[in-house]
């Protein structure tokens, strides 16, 4: 028997590391639509609390296209990133400051 890793994906956002690729391109596409409206009001903390649950739920069954679709029409018909926090907290049981 021959076994081997071949490759282990590693993303990194600012500080924060992402093992999983498609939770490194999920939180990608939500900073990028959470500064082409906000600006950049995120940090290094909730880009991890952000990617670790990600991380938590793709271990889950869980729709993480469904869930991506959802929060980027979130980013857009918000009217500040409070209500995204709101909803990433609401959506992933997370306990982003407000």
């Amino acid at each position: 028997m021959k076994y081997e890793i071949v490759s282990k994906f590693l993303g990194r956002i600012n500080s924060v590391n992402i093992y999983h690729e498609s939770v490194y391109y999920s939180v990608l596409d939500i900073l990028f639509k959470i500064k082409s409206r906000y600006g950049e009001v995120y940090d290094d903390s909730f880009i991890s609390s952000l990617s670790s649950e990600l991380d938590n739920k793709f271990l889950e069954e869980f729709s993480m296209d469904y869930f991506l679709e959802e929060c980027l029409e979130i980013i857009e018909n918000s009217s500040d990133f409070v209500e995204v926090k709101k909803y990433l907290n609401s959506a992933l049981l997370l306990s982003f400051v407000i």
